[in-house]
């Protein structure tokens, strides 16, 4: 028998026996001629084929980016409107230099409007009917003798300071608010909704001593009593 893997009988010999037999030509003279036309170098240029070349993935145009929100300005003011009402609008200072507007000559028959002002120290001389913040960041306003009331509308770090007698003040939606009483102004009645930080100062209790910070509440309890709901608030254990 014949050793592993070597030819059987009938494998190359017999192949090339069999090439041998038909002689010089016998293989080829079914094979079809090349004549010179069909050359690719004797062709026209216009008939060869031309293989694309591969066109370069193009990269993804970044998403335009969307513009920034800003929030709308309006023209800035300072003036009495119908010797009844003083407005102060759009002023802007900076955290580092706040802005200061004195209004000088407010009688007790003027109101005071103050909108949309950011880092600003408004200073109002004189007795005045009442004082409106409204949109306010980070301002100040000082105010002398107070016929009715002040208050705060969706303000944001603002200072009330009294320097006399203040009624009432009322504080709706801020976050963050500083109210300064001085003694004669320690019996006003502070109502607030919808607000959290908010902060009263008050004169010592001696000459000499510091002045006082006290926190009003945030927090409240309520409960059903003779048919009545009853409001109280919750205070913090030292």
């Amino acid at each position: 028998p014949a050793p592993p893997g070597a030819p059987g009988a009938g494998g190359a010999a017999a192949l090339f026996a069999e090439i041998n037999a038909k002689g010089e030509g016998g293989v080829t003279k079914h094979l079809k001629k090349v004549t010179d036309d069909m050359k690719t170098k004797n062709r026209p240029k216009d008939d060869v084929a031309l293989v694309p070349a591969p066109s370069k993935a193009e990269a993804p145009k970044p998403a335009p980016k969307a513009a920034k929100s800003q929030k709308k300005k309006g023209n800035p003011k300072v003036e009495l409107e119908d010797d009844k009402r003083w407005v102060v609008e759009w002023q802007e200072g900076s955290r580092f230099e706040q802005k200061e507007i004195v209004l000088d000559g407010v009688e007790m028959h003027h109101s005071v409007y103050v909108y949309a002002c950011e880092n600003c120290i408004v200073r109002v001389q004189g007795k005045c009917n009442s004082i409106t913040l409204q949109a306010c960041n980070r301002t100040s306003v000082g105010f002398q003798q107070m016929i009715a009331t002040v208050e705060a509308l969706n303000c944001t770090s603002i200072e009330l300071q009294a320097t006399c007698n203040l009624p009432s003040c009322f504080l709706e939606k801020c976050n963050g608010v500083m109210l300064y009483l001085s003694e004669q102004a320690m019996d006003a009645d502070i109502v607030t909704a919808a607000s959290t930080g908010i902060n009263v100062t008050i004169p010592g209790e001696n000459p000499g001593d510091d002045p006082v910070e006290m926190a009003i509440a945030e927090q409240f309890i309520s409960r059903v009593k003779d048919y009545k709901i009853c409001t109280e608030a919750v205070g913090h254990l030292a």
